[in-house]
């Protein structure tokens, strides 16, 4: 849709992700629990090679469910 962040490839595309000219934007969700400025350093240190010299965007488009994630750790349904 109108407004999504992707990065078109030959053939396919990348969701949550917008590469620019001097900025690479990446949309994520945060796991529940998990530190903003963990996610960050390791998003850019996973991303070091793409960035080229390039800023680094980093938006939290949502949380994880508290609950979900508690049932998902456990392995419950």
């Amino acid at each position: 849709p109108h407004g999504t962040a992707a990065t078109y490839l030959p053939g396919r595309f990348v969701p949550g992700v917008r590469c620019g000219t001097d900025l690479v934007e990446v949309h994520v969700v945060l796991r529940y629990g998990s530190s903003v400025g963990d996610a960050v350093f390791q998003l850019r240190g996973a991303l070091v090679r793409q960035l080229a010299g390039r800023r680094l965007d980093v938006v939290f488009e949502d949380v994880t469910d508290p609950v979900e994630a508690a049932a998902a750790e456990s392995g419950s349904c």
